[in-house]
């Protein structure tokens, strides 16, 4: 148990999800519905605290744009049922939003639940880190500038920054010597299409035209803009000395964005703070609470119309960087015969295929070394089911297979020669 919480076999950037994949994997017998239920019900979570944090810090229509956001895109729609740990991460960094406004007014007192809410951000996947050190950081020095002793400080925030230090050390564990740290992506136009279609107003896509999605992300960079800009001239100080943090946030997100960001389901995680400018600009264009929150039921509803008008394969633009892992899933239920043992590569390959099982528990190395020395075994594993990137890192060192099939460009399904004594066994009987 203690290498599967550290050399995560499922998603490597997330401690939190991964651990939660375990225990629910073990206890439901891996069904489908109890692996989805953690982001259903985060997914929910979100638009709650959200509309909490809006009601503190102006009013109810602040809280219904913000609410409204947080719904509306395809994106968070199209996760909310997707068994993964992005919308953990997105629930746990708008708890920490939220706490960071209800801890606030003091600030001699020891913003307990802030720190621990940014802390279950961490842990529930790296990239949130891009957003929570800048969130922290600006909230750490707004607190000394108001008069909050440093000494103080120090200790009230020790056990966090203890805590933090030993998740750096997991984060080593976990992704020295492997790929996930090689998955990143750097060219501005993929990020721009990333960041129009997970918009809130990514539903714009569904019209076809490449306009409609840049109108998408160009609406949303100037509402989270006036949002920034009007709340850092408010008159009241508890709104601007909010809002300084949020930016800040922002900030790391979009530096997160460029250099981090692996695929589209990374913007659930950035767009948090964008969220909340962007909400607070919908409420400052709209003049009154009333009008904001007939702006953001007109945005729901919008959404949901044109969802139900132009359905859309989610597929085709937001989980394009996946399979539909139920075809190679099935095939490879159908043709693993007892006795028969299968292999994962990257070891967090395993868990998307795994849930469509129940199969055998799969071999999962580390590195390509682990990989290379598998599957020259004496009785290597029959199967391995692995990227078509990492197949053509290491086929040069990997025995000859029997057949492959590639799935949808990406990934690939291997199968070798068996000489497993159980599995000629079966065969003779």
């Amino acid at each position: 148990m203690f290498r599967r919480l550290l050399f995560i076999q499922s998603d490597p950037p997330s401690p939190l999800h991964s651990t939660l994949g375990e225990i629910i994997q073990a206890a439901s017998n891996s069904s489908i519905l109890a692996l989805r239920l953690p982001s259903l019900c985060a997914a929910v979570g979100v638009v709650w605290l959200m509309y909490l944090t809006g009601v503190r810090l102006l009013d109810r229509g602040l809280g219904c744009c913000l609410a409204a956001l947080a719904c509306a895109g395809p994106l968070v729609q199209t996760y909310a049922g997707v068994g993964r740990s992005h919308m953990l991460a997105q629930c746990a960094l708008a708890g920490m939003l939220y706490f960071l406004l209800h801890d606030q007014p003091d600030v001699r007192r020891t913003p307990r639940r802030f720190l621990a809410w940014a802390l279950l951000a961490q842990v529930s996947h790296w990239s949130t880190w891009a957003v929570v050190g800048p969130v922290v950081g600006v909230e750490f020095i707004r607190r000394l500038v108001a008069g909050c002793p440093l000494a103080l400080l120090l200790r009230q925030s020790a056990w966090y920054a203890v805590a933090s230090i030993l998740l750096v050390g997991v984060f080593l564990l976990q992704n020295v010597g492997t790929t996930a740290t090689g998955n990143m992506t750097g060219t501005f136009l993929g990020v721009w299409d990333y960041f129009c279609h997970s918009t809130p107003f990514g539903f714009f896509s569904q019209f076809g035209s490449a306009e409609w999605v840049s109108a998408a992300g160009i609406l949303f960079v100037c509402l989270a803009g006036w949002g920034a800009w009007a709340g850092m001239r408010d008159p009241s100080p508890h709104v601007r000395a909010f809002v300084f943090p949020v930016v800040a946030g922002a900030c790391g997100s979009l530096v997160g964005l460029y250099f981090m960001a692996a695929g589209i389901r990374h913007l659930l995680i950035y767009q948090v703070p964008l969220i909340v400018l962007a909400g607070v600009g919908l409420r400052y264009a709209c003049g009154t609470g009333s009008r904001a929150s007939a702006a953001a039921f007109t945005s729901v509803m919008l959404s949901l119309v044109v969802a139900l008008a132009r359905p859309v394969d989610p597929y085709d633009n937001l989980l394009h960087d996946d399979v539909r892992y139920s075809r190679p899933a099935a095939v490879l239920k159908r043709q693993l015969r007892p006795g028969d043992r299968w292999a994962a590569w990257p070891y967090y390959q395993a868990s998307p295929i795994f849930r469509y099982g129940p199969f055998p528990e799969p071999q999962t190395p580390n590195n390509p070394e682990e990989l290379v020395k598998l599957m020259s075994a004496e009785h290597p594993p029959r199967f391995l089911w692995t990227t078509v990137e990492a197949e053509s890192a290491s086929r040069a060192r990997l025995p000859t297979p029997l057949q492959r099939t590639v799935y949808y460009g990406r990934s690939v399904l291997i199968e070798y020669p068996s000489d497993d004594p159980a599995s000629a066994d079966d065969d003779s009987r």
